[in-house]
């Protein structure tokens, strides 16, 4: 290890960190495995530009121990393989043919395809596929307010969150407003259950049960004190609500255009070369 340091050390010195400009020869190797050499060349990429020395000199021993330990192996596994099981010229040219082709139809999927997926095909989607959209969670639409428990407008806190009037709103308003602490007042969107208990500390070991029997929850600790205003909640293995579904609904959508585009394109490529005889079958 020391001594790759040393050399890496020269290197820079000798090159200004321009380490790939320097052209090396063979008995300039920085590394050996048995016939095997790791030239100055092979570590063009390794060091981002504009590393310091020490950084670069880390990445680089780390580079070479790598290529010593992968080399080593490589070099035991081809002594004990048999010819046939180190043959992959087959699976190379598959694995080819096959990139050739996904990039392809990426490529043309990108140019051609439609993106835009409109609300009532959303709605369709999930009237006709109600079976895909059953919650495998609890979720809930709530208020939430978290505050310090010696806060000196606790009380008044509390009569604000849990009024319906104007008044109290625009004053809770105003208080979260200025408040570094988590809150949810107002919005309608569906959250997790699993999640609401990384902010407030429910005891609710049956979720089930809870959200069934309470709305309004208030509770302390040391220093906080929590409060929920549950308004609406569905439990597990119910119809999931659409606009908790809106997101992944669109990426079903957008990928079953995605396969009928690819269909149809081998479909016409087939055709097309049907009709001027590009191909022929013998074996019928």
């Amino acid at each position: 290890m020391p001594k790759i340091v040393s050399i890496f050390t020269l290197v820079i010195l000798l090159s200004g960190c321009q380490y790939f400009q320097f052209k090396t020869r063979k008995e300039n190797a920085l590394a050996r495995v048995e016939e095997t050499y790791l030239y100055l060349e092979d570590l063009e990429g390794i060091v981002p530009k504009g590393a310091d020395k020490q950084d670069s000199i880390a990445l680089i021993n780390q580079f070479i121990n790598s290529w010593i330990h992968e080399q080593l192996l490589l070099n035991r596994a081809e002594m004990n393989l048999d010819k046939d099981l180190k043959d992959f010229d087959k699976q190379l040219e598959e694995y080819r043919k096959s990139l050739i082709i996904y990039t392809y139809q990426q490529r043309f999927v990108e140019q051609q395809m439609d993106t835009t997926v409109r609300d009532n095909e959303i709605e369709t989607y999930y009237r006709e596929n109600p079976a895909d959209f059953e919650l495998r969670e609890n979720i809930l639409i709530a208020d939430y307010l978290v505050f310090l428990k010696k806060h000196k407008d606790a009380a008044k806190i509390k009569a604000w969150f849990r009024s319906d009037k104007e008044e109290a709103k625009e004053k809770l308003h105003h208080f979260t407003a200025s408040s570094s602490l988590p809150f949810n007042i107002g919005d309608t969107n569906w959250v997790r259950f699993d999640e609401l208990l990384k902010i407030i500390p429910l005891s609710a070991d049956n979720q089930e049960l809870f959200l069934s029997t309470r709305k309004y929850v208030e509770i302390e600790d040391s220093s906080f004190c929590y409060l929920l205003n549950i308004k609406d909640y569905k439990i597990k293995e119910m119809l999931s609500p659409l606009v908790f579904e809106k997101n992944r609904i669109k990426s079903i959508i957008l990928n079953i255009r995605k396969m009928m585009m690819l269909k149809k394109l081998e479909d016409d490529l087939y055709q097309e070369a049907l009709q001027k005889k590009k191909f022929e079958i013998y074996t019928q």
